[in-house]
């Protein structure tokens, strides 16, 4: 109920551990609409369970399909991410085993799924063999790999759990005004916002 009136939602993802063709199994992969002037809503993740790569990317300005920045996390139990804002992102089970995540995000929007949808994906896929960009991109960045971080300013810690964050939700309002939290994502991920 606090969640609720605070405008955030709790959600639960479990997806197998499994490939399709070459290509290990992920999620559809969505951006979020605008929240503030400029900058999208973002998404805070935790590992619950599995091992995760988060693959998040950034378009230009015009276009989905010229990526200017793309980088990804891996992530086990206890790891949380934080989507920067204006970031398209997937997430992949890299295990051998169900990957179950928690995300806390706002209640008011829906996710943008068209253009993945469209690109056939994000700009990179991970196969059995490693990482390949996807053609179907006009530019795409080199992609680089991030470490999962605790950002401590904002109450992100690997020991705390998203569903106790959830029992204060006064300490989550970045999750509606991204702009409180440009600072540490640039810090965290080297995020180009």
């Amino acid at each position: 109920e606090k969640l609720i009136s605070a405008g955030l939602r709790y959600d639960i993802t479990i997806i197998p551990s499994s490939c399709i063709g070459e290509e290990l199994i992920k999620t559809h992969g969505h951006y979020h609409p605008e929240a503030e002037q400029g900058l999208s809503f973002i998404e805070l993740y935790e590992v619950l369970e599995g091992e995760a790569i988060f693959l998040l990317q950034l378009p230009g300005e015009h276009s989905y399909a010229r990526i200017i920045d793309a980088f990804f996390v891996k992530a086990k139990q206890g790891d949380k991410l934080l989507v920067p804002p204006n970031y398209g992102h997937v997430t992949i089970n890299a295990g051998s085993t169900s990957l179950k995540l928690a995300n806390l995000v706002a209640r008011s929007f829906s996710s943008i799924y068209e253009p993945y949808k469209k690109l056939r994906g994000a700009c990179y896929y991970l196969t059995k063999r490693g990482w390949v960009k996807n053609q179907n991109y006009e530019v795409v960045p080199e992609l680089r790999e991030v470490k999962a971080v605790e950002i401590p300013g904002l109450g992100i810690r690997k020991n705390l759990s998203l569903l106790e964050l959830a029992k204060s939700p006064e300490k989550l309002e970045f999750l509606l005004k991204p702009s409180l939290c440009l600072e540490h994502v640039r810090v965290a991920y080297g995020a180009r916002v």
